[in-house]
């Protein structure tokens, strides 16, 4: 009779059967399964630097204090206030909890020898770079396409590469929705932005979100976000 294989034998079981090219899976018997749980075993307790004991199964004891501790912890500490927990992620969804302010030239890593203006955005339906580069948004979507302006406000040249930074940007045009931004291969995107700045000298950078068309005409005003290092801060700009 077939007998079920454990989910750590199917992994290892894997890996010896794969190693080589064309071999036909076989059905492990009695005494070849227990070798390779037996080893698992020991790997996983060699390399497991919390268990000290060996594996050892929880005693009825524990298993029922900790059943005991679980009914008796107050709800509040198991679920997340709605009020103090709006976060927002990619999706879109609402979000309220205050966060930390930080200028968008001190963002991309230049707080004191670049400054960075908006320039307000565009509804469009496509966003192209000269002949060569185009974007358009998914079904039933329209494009915002917000443009800053970076400016060398020193006399030698600055090189900006925000791409290194791994800076992630969202908006907020409604008031309450935060938004990821599309990712775009363009040269002027400002989160993949690689370029060198003369002293004294002027470069546009966009970002580029996605917004559902029926909300194209009910853009109440721009908030910008970043996230860098799992932290996100609102970002002032002139």
């Amino acid at each position: 009779m077939k007998k079920k294989i454990s989910l750590p034998v199917m992994a290892v079981s894997a890996i010896l059967l794969l190693g080589g090219c064309g071999t036909q899976m076989y059905d492990l018997s009695e005494d070849e399964e227990n070798l390779v749980v037996q080893y698992s075993a020991h790997i996983l307790a060699k390399y497991n630097i919390e268990q000290k004991d060996g594996m050892t199964a929880a005693s009825s004891e524990e298993t029922q204090e900790t059943q005991k501790q679980d009914s008796q912890m107050p709800e509040s500490q198991n679920t997340q206030s709605a009020d103090n927990n709006m976060a927002s992620d990619a999706t879109g969804e609402t979000q309220t909890q205050e966060m930390e302010t930080m200028p968008i030239a001190e963002a991309i890593g230049h707080a004191s020898g670049l400054t960075v203006s908006y320039k307000g955005c565009r509804v469009q339906n496509i966003y192209q770079e000269g002949d060569y580069f185009a974007v358009t948004p998914e079904d039933g979507n329209k494009l915002v396409v917000m443009k800053f302006e970076i400016k060398n406000k020193g006399k030698k040249k600055v090189r900006l590469d925000t791409e290194k930074l791994g800076i992630t940007f969202y908006a907020c045009f409604d008031g309450k929705n935060r938004i990821k931004e599309t990712a775009s291969l363009g040269t002027r995107s400002l989160s993949s932005y690689g370029e060198t700045i003369r002293g004294g000298k002027k470069k546009t950078a966009v970002l580029l979100f996605q917004i559902p068309k029926d909300q194209a005409d009910k853009i109440s005003g721009e908030t910008l976000y970043a996230e860098i290092k799992d932290t996100i801060y609102s970002l002032k700009y002139k």
